[in-house]
């Protein structure tokens, strides 16, 4: 990310009650290597950070909510533990009847979607 952007994303959180100077120091270094277009996994800030899986899903609608990242949609099958070979930008673009692309079980959309973020700026 620019220069310019991690400093408004800093501005941003600092304003926040659930993240630390520490935690927020961190996640700007870890975001610099991230360009317009790539994709951030929550599992990737519960690692880097060591926090709660939902605390890494508050920082990142935070930064949805300032126009930084844009959700994205991965289906996941928890049969053979397979990500599916496509993300999707809304969830209206997955097809209703999506199979695996390995074991081809039926993926349920409720249960088999795995909300991520793509880089917007």
């Amino acid at each position: 990310m620019l220069p310019e952007v991690l400093s408004d994303v800093q501005s941003y959180l600092s304003t926040l009650d659930f993240l630390t100077q520490d935690e927020i120091s961190i996640l700007l270094s870890h975001l610099k290597s991230y360009k317009k277009d790539k994709l951030i996994y929550p599992g990737t800030l519960k690692r880097v950070l060591n926090i709660p899986m939902s605390k890494a899903y508050s920082i990142l609608f935070a930064l949805e909510k300032i126009g930084i990242i844009a959700q994205s949609f991965e289906p996941y099958c928890h049969m053979c533990d397979r990500f599916y070979d496509e993300i999707f930008a809304s969830l209206a673009e997955i097809p209703d009847d999506i199979n695996c692309p390995n074991c081809r079980t039926d993926l349920d959309l409720s249960k088999d979607i795995i909300v991520i973020f793509k880089v917007v700026v």
